[in-house]
């Protein structure tokens, strides 16, 4: 796929400039009659102000201050065709540690401000009668399921507080042309092929995730080195056996060139046929999941206390962004009470993350890597696999008793690896909710609960939230977290914890 970014501009701005101009131009003249300059509609502007904070259960967990955040919008159509929207998202407190002022940007990982501002979506919206058309700051939602969603790979997510913030609200916007055809269809064909769709996303460059720092909340203990390494007397260090400590710092990387031939494509075909939506999709761009490289550099010196040559092993945690692609399928339908959705796709080399203990193991095992530190090199090591993998899920929801209730399954099947992950080569997830109202609608309970079968982990989400006037909610819940802490949430077991806020619309 990487020859549609090449037709799109091979790194020359004038020719793909040029082509968005004309794809726009095209869409307005085939999705309808052109732009009529008629009164606008007035601008409407909204929001919502929403704080909270957490008690923490286990007194050496990292601690996290009261998060304030204030979401706000406007938005104005133009003619009944055309919509603009602006959206900005304010934060004060929350997991951040030693954070200064600051505007998030859209090109690096780590980054540490509290207050901060940061743009949502922001974008100009065209709606014909065959086209669609969206320019500017987006956010996608693709796939079918509620916990995971295999083919959900276009939006990059933001990981201070993973199991607490909104799904929507932990996705960054990014800068990307949406378009969406809908072809017209024979009448013969349309009594089984129900609106047909074809939709093309390009984002002309990579936005990366963002992640907590070192010391903050929810940076993840996998990711954190052990304080001493001992290396044993050898031809490499003939000074040893040696007690070496561990410096670790997290760094930025320089994200992917920003040039034209190195963002991201979407394809996705949608249809209704026989009652079922369904949709078939490709991918071809960054990961929008974390991964890292880890460069060392080794400093011996002094006489250690076993009598050999102590030393500092200089570590850094710095983000790698992996190019890879993806083909999927979802499809969802209802059956008598109950609705039954699915996603699957199939993964070409996408990267997956190891335990940093992993990664220094490593290295001490290979003759190259402890030659090039004794003579001072620095090595860089990936804390990472990339594989090809199958993932797919299927749930099913429905209403009993006045509750509605989900149940999904969710399985990654990692193909030919022979390395320690923190996923297993097949990890299975079983996920549920269930939610339910009480006192006309103003008390509303949920539940929500995860396995991990091969992972050994299990958390425990319960959220109660009672209306107190139109607009105004409070919220109080629980959040516990148990497992392996060898595994992406078993390692979070020490930041179960209960959590309360407020939340205004407006």
């Amino acid at each position: 796929m990487r020859a549609v970014f090449q037709a799109l501009g091979t790194g020359h701005r004038r020719p793909a400039a040029a082509i968005v101009v004309v794809c726009l131009v095209g869409v307005i003249r085939l999705g309808g009659a052109p732009l009529a300059l008629a009164e606008a509609d007035s601008v409407r502007i909204g929001g919502r102000l929403d704080s909270y904070g957490i008690v923490a259960f286990d007194r050496g967990s990292p601690s996290q201050d009261p998060l304030a955040r204030l979401d706000l919008s406007a938005s104005q159509r133009l003619t009944p065709s055309l919509t603009w929207r602006l959206s900005l998202t304010g934060r004060w407190g929350g997991p951040p540690k030693g954070a200064g002022v600051g505007a998030f940007a859209l090109d690096r990982s780590f980054q540490n401000f509290s207050p901060s501002l940061e743009f949502g979506e922001s974008y100009l919206d065209y709606r014909g009668a065959q086209f669609d058309v969206r320019v500017g700051l987006q956010k996608f939602f693709w796939g079918q399921l509620d916990s995971i969603q295999p083919n959900d790979l276009l939006s990059p997510r933001e990981y201070e507080d993973p199991f607490l913030t909104d799904a929507a609200d932990a996705k960054i916007a990014v800068p990307a042309l949406a378009a969406t055809y809908y072809p017209s269809v024979p009448g013969a064909v349309e009594r089984w092929l129900e609106e047909p769709s074809f939709t093309l996303v390009w984002q002309p460059i990579s936005v990366p995730w963002r992640y907590p720092l070192l010391g903050e909340r929810w940076y993840p203990p996998t990711g954190t080195a052990t304080p001493f390494v001992d290396i044993p007397a050898s031809d490499d260090f003939p000074t040893c056996p040696c007690r070496i400590a561990i410096e670790q710092e997290t760094v930025n990387s320089s994200a992917p060139a920003r040039t034209f031939d190195n963002g991201n494509v979407a394809l996705r075909l949608g249809a209704t046929v026989a009652e079922v939506d369904w949709s078939v999709m490709f991918f071809d761009g960054y990961d929008t999941s974390p991964a890292f490289d880890v460069p060392i550099r080794l400093s011996l010196g002094g006489p250690g206390a076993s009598g050999g040559i102590d030393g500092v092993a200089d570590t850094q945690v710095r983000p790698a962004y992996r190019r890879f692609q993806a083909v999927g399928t979802d499809f969802a339908l209802a059956v008598d009470r109950f609705t039954v959705r699915g996603e699957a796709n199939w993964r070409f080399r996408r990267p997956y993350p190891m335990d940093l203990s992993d990664v220094a193991a490593r290295v001490l095992e290979s003759p190259e890597k402890r030659q090039a530190l004794a003579r001072g090199e620095q090595i860089v090591e990936p804390a990472f696999a990339q594989r090809d993998s199958l993932a797919w899920g299927l749930g099913v929801d429905t209403i009993v008793e006045g509750a509605h209730a989900i149940l999904e399954v969710y399985e990654l099947i990692i193909l030919n690896n022979d390395q320690p992950l923190l996923v297993q080569n097949v990890d299975t997830r079983l996920s549920s909710s269930v939610t339910r109202s009480f006192l006309r609608e103003r008390l509303e309970a949920e539940v929500i609960g995860v396995w991990g079968i091969e992972s050994g982990y299990e958390l425990v989400r319960a959220t109660v939230g009672y209306d107190v006037f139109e607009g105004l909610e409070l919220r109080l819940g629980l959040l516990g977290v148990w497992g392996r802490e060898r595994s992406l949430i078993g390692q979070y077991k020490r930041n179960s914890e209960l959590f309360g806020g407020v939340r205004y619309h407006f």
